[in-house]
C-alpha cells in the first residue's frame, strides 16, 4: 500500500484495524479514535497531514511510524508516497497478481480512487 500525507485515515484504517490501537497508544490525541462517530465521520475526511497536525507530530515520523507497524503485524512493506517499488513490475505473471492485489484492496475497503489509479497505471505499462 502506498502512505503519504494525503492518505485518508479511514482507508488505513479499514485495512489495517490494528493501526486504531497503535495511533492510540502513540498520541492520547488520537484517543478519539475510540468513538465510533468520530471515526465514521472525521476518520473518512482525514488526511495523514491534517492527523499529524491533531497530534501535534512531526508528519514524516507519523507516516514512517505507520509504515513501520504494518510491516511489523503483517510483513507487507507499505510504500511511502514517493518512493519507488523496489522490483519494478515486468512481466505478465507480476502484473496479474499486482492486479489481483487491487481486487483485493478493494474487498477490505481500500479508497476506490486510489485502486482505479493503480489498475490504470497497470495496464498503460508495457
Amino acid at each position: 500500500m502506498r502512505i503519504g500525507p494525503k492518505t485518508k485515515m479511514d482507508e488505513l484504517l479499514c485495512r489495517y484495524s490494528f493501526l486504531k490501537d497503535f495511533l492510540i497508544d502513540m498520541n492520547r490525541h488520537f484517543k478519539a479514535l475510540d468513538n465510533p462517530l468520530v471515526k465514521k465521520t472525521l476518520g473518512r475526511m482525514a488526511t495523514l497531514s491534517q492527523v499529524a497536525m491533531v497530534g501535534g507530530i512531526e508528519l514524516s515520523k507519523l507516516i514512517n511510524d505507520i509504515a513501520g507497524e504494518i510491516t511489523r503485524q503483517t510483513g507487507e512493506e507499505a510504500v511511502l508516497e514517493g518512493d519507488e517499488p523496489s522490483v519494478a513490475i515486468s512481466g505478465p505473471e507480476q502484473k496479474i497478481e499486482a492486479l489481483k492485489e487491487s481486487i483485493k484492496d478493494l474487498h477490505r475497503g481500500v479508497d476506490v480512487k486510489t485502486v482505479k489509479q493503480r489498475f490504470l497505471e497497470l495496464i498503460m505499462t508495457g
